[in-house]
């Protein structure tokens, strides 16, 4: 996805001299924006994930979209009491939390910044 800033992923343009927080929350920050504004297509890749259709192999190939942002949560979580589990299990947790920060954003547009800093607050105590 390039060139319009609203359809970029969340770690395009990621900055590697940035300090991992500030990677962290701006991956955050692109994420909860997206999936405030499209929400068919975060059902549909909520659905997806899930889909007894969809082969291992398309399901990796997807996932290779996220390896960097994946490695940077992974990254965040070896100090913490997630440090000993699988990736699979950290990221499912992740998303968790941001779906969750999401629907809540969607829900109180009002608040949506306060809920969009509080489920990134929830979600780095989490990891560590």
């Amino acid at each position: 996805m390039r060139g319009n800033s609203r359809n970029r992923t969340p770690i395009a343009d990621l900055d590697d001299a940035l300090p991992l927080d500030d990677k962290l929350w701006l991956i955050w920050r692109r994420w909860t924006d997206w999936g405030t504004r499209n929400p068919a297509r975060r059902r549909a890749l909520l659905l997806i994930g899930v889909s007894e259709y969809v082969s291992s192999r398309t399901r990796q190939e997807s996932e290779l979209e996220s390896v960097v942002g994946v490695e940077l949560f992974q990254e965040a979580s070896r100090t913490g009491v997630l440090r000993q589990q699988p990736i699979r299990f950290v990221g499912a947790l992740v998303e968790a939390v941001a779906n969750s920060t999401m629907d809540l954003m969607a829900l109180e547009p009002a608040r949506a910044d306060e809920y969009r800093l509080a489920g990134y607050r929830a979600m780095r105590n989490m990891l560590g």
